[in-house]
C-alpha cells in the first residue's frame, strides 16, 4: 500500500487508539508519527497494513497514569472504563473494537493464544456493558470521538540514500544481481496447494466468498476503512498461503469510504479495477470508443474497432489483457521466511511521464490525461519498473491503451 494514502486514512485512528490505549493526548500524535516512519517499509510491502501496524502502536504506547477525562458525555464514559482494565484486557479491546483486527490478528500482535483474546474479548466487551460485538465497536466509537484529530502536518517518510559503502562493494553487486531478478517480476510463481488460502488480489467481496466457499471454507466480511474502491477486498484472516481445513472459517476484509483524501482517488482506483476484472474475466466489458488504439511498449500502434476490443481473444496471447492476468495472480514467496505477498494496485488520474522505464510516452498521446496504474509486487531491494497501464479516455470510452511491459529499471 502507498504509505502516503494509508497516512491520510489511518492516522486518525491511530492517534485515537494510542490515547484509548493509555497515552496521554498531548503525546499520541508522537508516538503515532514514530510508529508509521518505523513501519513504512512494511505499511508499503502489505496490502492489508492495519494488523502490523496497530501491533507496532500497542508496544509503542506506555500507559499515562495521570487523572482520567473529566465529562458526563457517553465517550468519556467508556474511556474510563478502559482506563480501569489490565493492560491486557484494554488492549484487547482497543484492538478487537477499535481496529477491528480479528482474534486471530489480535492474538498474533499480542503474543497469545487465540482462545485466549476470544475469552479477554468476551470480557472486554462485558465491562464495556455491550451486548455483542457490534454495539461494542459503537461504543468503542463514541470513546474515540472524544480524541481530537492529530494536526495536518505531513509525516514524510525520508528517502533512503543512494550511496553505498565501499566496502561493501562486491557484496553489494551480488545482492543486487540476484534481487534484481525477483523484485517486480518474481518468475515463477510458488504453486499454493488446494489446502492453501489463495490470492484475492482483485478480488471484491462476492467473488472472494465464491472462491473461498468453493474450497469448503465458511467466509465472514469485515468491513475497513481503505483508500479503495468500496467492495474490495484488501486482507484476509489467514492470510494468503495458510493452511485450511474444510469448514475453516476465513475473515475477508473489504473496503469503505475512508476520509476525503481518499475518495478523491476512488475514480481512478474504480476505473483501473473495472480494467483489471474484465481482463482477468471477472467483470464486464468496459466502454470503449469505436477505435481503439493498442501500444505496447512503443510498438506501432494496432488499432482495434470498439467491437473488436471488447473481444478479449482479439487482443493476442501474449497480449495486454494475459500479460496483465500474468500480473494480477502472481504470488511471491520471500526467500528464506515463510512469508508469501501479492501485487498491489497503484492508480491515479495523470498525465504519464514523458518516458516509463525508458520507454518514450506515445507522442499520439500528447499531453492528455488518463487513468495510468501499475500492478506489481513489491519486495525489498532494487525496484523494478512495475507493469503499467495507461487508459486514455474520450468522454468517458477508452480509445488508447497503452501497456508498459515489466521490467529492470
Amino acid at each position: 500500500m502507498d504509505f502516503q494514502e494509508y497516512v491520510a486514512a489511518r492516522r486518525t485512528s491511530l492517534v485515537r487508539a494510542a490515547v484509548l490505549l493509555g497515552a496521554a493526548e498531548v503525546v499520541a500524535p508522537r508516538i503515532v508519527r514514530e510508529t508509521l516512519l518505523r513501519e513504512a517499509a512494511r505499511i508499503e510491502r502489505l496490502g492489508d497494513p492495519d494488523p502490523a501496524v496497530f501491533a507496532a502502536l500497542v508496544g509503542a504506547t506506555s500507559v499515562e497514569t495521570s487523572r482520567l477525562p473529566t465529562g458526563d458525555e457517553p465517550g468519556i464514559d467508556i474511556r474510563r472504563t478502559l482506563a480501569s482494565m489490565a493492560p491486557t484486557q484494554r488492549a484487547i479491546a482497543v484492538l478487537a473494537f477499535h481496529a477491528d483486527l480479528t482474534p486471530h490478528e489480535t492474538a498474533v500482535a499480542l503474543g497469545l493464544e487465540v482462545d485466549t483474546v476470544e475469552a479477554v474479548e468476551a470480557s472486554a466487551r462485558d465491562s464495556l456493558g455491550a451486548a455483542d460485538t457490534a454495539a461494542a465497536r459503537d461504543l468503542m466509537m463514541l470513546a474515540g470521538n472524544t480524541v481530537p484529530p492529530p494536526p495536518g502536518d505531513a509525516i514524510v517518510r525520508p528517502v533512503r540514500s543512494a550511496r553505498w559503502p565501499l566496502v561493501a562493494g562486491v557484496a553489494v553487486v551480488a545482492l543486487a544481481l540476484t534481487a534484481a531478478a525477483v523484485v517486480g517480476a518474481p518468475g515463477p510463481d510458488p504453486v499454493l496447494d488446494d489446502d492453501q488460502i489463495p490470492s484475492l488480489f482483485g478480488y471484491d467481496a462476492a467473488d472472494a466468498g465464491r472462491l473461498l466457499a468453493d474450497r469448503g471454507l465458511s467466509v465472514d466480511q469485515r468491513r475497513t476503512r481503505a483508500c479503495d474502491a468500496v467492495g474490495m477486498v484488501v486482507g484476509s484472516d489467514p492470510p494468503v498461503d495458510a493452511r485450511f481445513r474444510e469448514g475453516d472459517t476465513v475473515t475477508i476484509r473489504t473496503a469503505v469510504p475512508s476520509d476525503v483524501f481518499c475518495m478523491a482517488r476512488f475514480p481512478a482506483r474504480s476505473a483501473a479495477w473495472d480494467f483489471v476484472h474484465w481482463a482477468v474475466g471477472r467483470g464486464p466489458v468496459p466502454e470503449f470508443a469505436d477505435d481503439v488504439d493498442v501500444i505496447v511498449d512503443g510498438s506501432d500502434p494496432v488499432r482495434l474497432t470498439g467491437h473488436e476490443a471488447a473481444d478479449q481473444d482479439r487482443w493476442g496471447d501474449p497480449g495486454v489483457l494475459t500479460t496483465l492476468e500474468d500480473a494480477a495472480s502472481a504470488v511471491y514467496a520471500v526467500p528464506g521466511t515463510p512469508e508469501y505477498r501479492v501485487p498491489q494496485l497503484e492508480a491515479a488520474l495523470t498525465v504519464p511521464p514523458l518516458r516509463n522505464c525508458g520507454v518514450d510516452r506515445p507522442v499520439r498521446t500528447g499531453d492528455r490525461m488518463a487513468v495510468s496504474f501499475s500492478v506489481a509486487i513489491r519486495v525489498d531491494g532494487p525496484y523494478r519498473c512495475p507493469l503499467t497501464v495507461d487508459l486514455y479516455r474520450t468522454d468517458g470510452a477508452i480509445d488508447t491503451v497503452v501497456l508498459y511491459t515489466e521490467k529492470a529499471s
